[in-house]
C-alpha cells in the first residue's frame, strides 16, 4: 500500500508543477496582451513566476489534503493492477492496423474531396 502512496504523490506532484507551468505561461501572456511589464521579483523570478508557483503550491496543498481525492486515487491504483495489459506482440500488431486504417481513410477523404472539388467547379463554371 505504502507503495502506491508513493505513485500517488509522485503523480501529484507532477500534476502541481505542470499547473504551475501553465499557469505561469498564462499569466505571461496575459501581462503581454495588457502591457503589463513582467518585473522581476527581488532579481530572481519574474511576476508570472512567482504568481503561479504560490498558486500551484496552494492548489497542491489543498489537493494532497483531499480525502476522497486520495481515496480515489487509491482505488484507481487498485483498478489498474487487475488489468490485463497485451502483450508487445498484440500491442504492435493492433498499432499497425490502426495506422493503415487512418491511411485508407485519408486517401478516401482526399478522393472524395478531389471529386467534390472537380464536380462543384464544373457545376459553378456552367
Amino acid at each position: 500500500m505504502t507503495n502506491d502512496r508513493k505513485w500517488i504523490y509522485l503523480s501529484y506532484l507532477i500534476l502541481t508543477v505542470l499547473f504551475g507551468w501553465v499557469l505561469n505561461h498564462a499569466i505571461a501572456t496575459v501581462f503581454d496582451i495588457v502591457a503589463y511589464p513582467n518585473r522581476r521579483v527581488l532579481e530572481v523570478a519574474p511576476l508570472s513566476a512567482v504568481i503561479s508557483a504560490g498558486v500551484a503550491g496552494l492548489f497542491g496543498f489543498f489537493y494532497f489534503r483531499r480525502e476522497k481525492i486520495q481515496s480515489f486515487s487509491l482505488e484507481v491504483m487498485q483498478e489498474l493492477k487487475k488489468v490485463t495489459w497485451p502483450i508487445k506482440k498484440t500491442a504492435y500488431i493492433s498499432t499497425v492496423v490502426v495506422l493503415v486504417l487512418v491511411v485508407i481513410c485519408a486517401v478516401c477523404l482526399g478522393v472524395f474531396d478531389v471529386v467534390a472539388n472537380w464536380f462543384i467547379g464544373t457545376v459553378l463554371s456552367a
